[in-house]
């Protein structure tokens, strides 16, 4: 016995639809791409866990004109030591 399955695309609600779009005309005014910001706050980390133990690093690009305003926020439960040897 075959049975035939038919399906249906759900219609998409004005709210769905506005949140949807509001993404995307989002993301077009982002100064760098969510994927860009991603490698950069692990190569930031990366050069603060030489200093730190670093949680919650956080990132905040905006750009003003051809100037680009970069806020960096972390928190450190530790500072590391460093020895430094004299002759």
């Amino acid at each position: 016995m075959r049975r035939r399955i038919r399906f249906t695309k759900k219609p998409i609600t004005p709210d769905e639809n506005y949140a949807r779009v509001n993404n995307i005309l989002s993301a077009d005014k982002l100064p760098m791409s969510p994927e860009c910001q991603r490698v950069a706050l692990q190569d930031i980390k990366r050069a603060l866990g030489e200093y730190f133990d670093v949680e919650d690093l956080t990132m905040d690009v905006r750009e003003d004109g051809r100037i680009f305003d970069v806020t960096i926020h972390f928190s450190a439960f530790r500072v590391k030591s460093f020895h430094i040897l004299k002759n």
